[in-house]
């Protein structure tokens, strides 16, 4: 008898007692794999749900049918099986009413494992059928312990997508090791190879801590070949003895997970650790995609605060010197035709105070997929000599430069005295959209296009076939459809 492993919880529920003593005797120096036999006893079925309630791993119940009430043992069954959820417990049933509950129709509608009549139950039989029930009661638990290492390493398996470097996730996998399989001392090692010797960088079980310089002088000629298999073909490679598991970090270097398996392992804790070995790998892609990806992201923060630097001078180098140009025109403009006069320079002063404004408003907004050209029409417009009415319409970057141009045309030709017959007041300049138009005229006034067609007049028609849009005049308006 193994005396470090506890006995066998067996719970014997009939309200006769020379059949308790009957069992008891039965039962006598019964022994299953090396473990004997704790009987708890109960005359009713409350007394049985009451032990039931504290001792949680009962390994076989054997019920009477009728107790306190007629079917008392078979309310116990439901009990058990729906309400405290236990479909561990083997129950085995036997009564003495046969005729009142057939062992078929017993069987069918309840969650037994065995039903018999009491005058049949034999010393015998009872220990034969005891010994099937505890030989099944073991293979249920081993599978329920299965199930909950499983979903433990499941719940527990994020946690190593978290870690931010390799050689905590070695430890916590050890740690995950040693929790999967908590009656086993598992014994593993992570080394690499410095060209002719195997340094240890961690261990547990029969390997150091850290720090032995070479690994192999604790490997029999066996485990070796697994680990040299493993290293030579980069990937798992896996005996009855050993997994190794080759893996590289974000560094390039190749290191080797080395786990010795116990010789009593079957399949299922070969395959468990398989997985573990696994989803480590898929740890380590993920750290090593997570930091690539935070490589990339600094780098391009980098990148972006360069460009913003060298934007940013070469905007005040723009505007300085975008400032010299037009006071020089400014100063050529008054000594040639005096403050009020019309010039081409005045004009081309006009143009390059308008790219400058864009120029302006491209900087300082935040976004650089569009601009909002109600803004750039409110900032070139002069109050004191035209007025703007409009609605916001985004138009493209690439629009951007030609329509800035455009406005400027449209009201030097409004503004021209060559074009501008009659009427009084301030030039209107006019925003709409859907569909998208631009006018530009003077309230009273009329606009005629003179023959020959001046040069400003085609210049405004080449910037509004460069928007894929037309010039017209109408009712007085020059209108810029784009």
């Amino acid at each position: 008898m193994n005396s470090s492993l506890p006995p066998w919880k067996i719970l014997v529920v009939d309200d006769a007692d020379d059949v308790l003593l009957v069992t008891r005797l039965s039962l006598k120096g019964f022994q299953f794999e090396g473990r004997g036999l704790e009987l708890l006893e109960a005359s009713s079925a409350t007394e049985a749900q009451e032990i039931l309630s504290t001792q949680e791993d009962v390994a076989v119940a054997i019920l009477d049918v009728v107790m306190e009430t007629e079917h008392a043992g078979l309310d116990l069954v439901r009990w058990i099986r729906q309400e405290r959820q236990n479909s561990l417990i083997r129950l085995l049933v036997r009564t003495g009413e046969a005729g009142l509950y057939p062992a078929a129709s017993v069987i069918a509608e309840y969650q037994i494992n065995d039903y018999w009549e009491k005058g049949e139950l034999t010393a015998g039989r009872l220990q034969t059928a005891l010994t099937t029930s505890l030989r099944s009661y073991e293979a249920m638990l081993s599978m329920h312990r299965r199930t909950h290492q499983l979903r433990y390493w499941a719940d527990r398996f994020p946690d190593l997508l978290g870690l931010r470097d390799w050689n905590s996730l070695v430890h916590l996998v050890l740690l995950r090791l040693r929790e999967l399989f908590p009656e086993t001392e598992l014994s593993a090692f992570l080394c690499r190879n410095d060209g002719h010797r195997w340094p240890l960088l961690a261990g547990m079980g029969r390997y150091p801590a850290s720090g032995a310089p070479d690994v192999l002088r604790f490997l029999d000629e066996a485990k070796a070949s697994i680990l040299l298999d493993a290293w030579n073909r980069k990937t798992l490679a896996e005996s009855p003895l050993a997994q190794a598991l080759y893996f590289e970090v974000s560094s390039g270097n190749g290191h080797l997970f080395f786990l010795e398996l116990p010789a009593q392992w079957q399949d299922y804790e070969r395959n468990v650790t398989r997985l573990v070995l696994q989803n480590f790998r898929a740890a380590l892609e993920n750290r090593a995609l997570i930091n690539d990806l935070e490589r990339h992201q600094n780098e391009q923060a980098a990148q972006l605060l360069l460009q913003e630097s060298v934007t940013h001078d070469l905007h005040h180098r723009f505007q300085a010197s975008l400032q010299v140009v037009l006071s020089f025109i400014e100063i050529e403009s008054r000594e040639h035709t005096g403050l009020s006069g019309r010039s081409p320079l005045m004009g081309a002063q006009r143009r390059l105070n308008v790219l400058a404004v864009l120029h302006c408003l491209l900087h300082n907004q935040n976004r650089l997929s569009g601009l909002n050209l109600q803004m750039l029409l409110q900032t070139i417009v002069e109050p004191e000599r035209q007025e703007y009415w409009g609605v916001p319409v985004e138009v493209s970057m690439d629009q951007a430069v030609s329509l800035a141009l455009a406005v400027v045309e449209m009201i030097d030709l409004v503004q021209s005295p060559r074009y501008r017959f009659e009427g009084t007041g301030l030039v209107q300049v006019v925003l709409a959209d859907q569909p998208r138009r631009l006018s530009v005229g003077r309230k009273g006034a009329t606009l005629a296009i003179p023959e020959p067609v001046p040069i400003e007049w085609q210049l405004l028609s080449t910037l509004g076939s460069q928007l894929g849009g037309s010039v017209s005049v109408d009712n007085g308006f020059l209108r810029l459809r784009f």
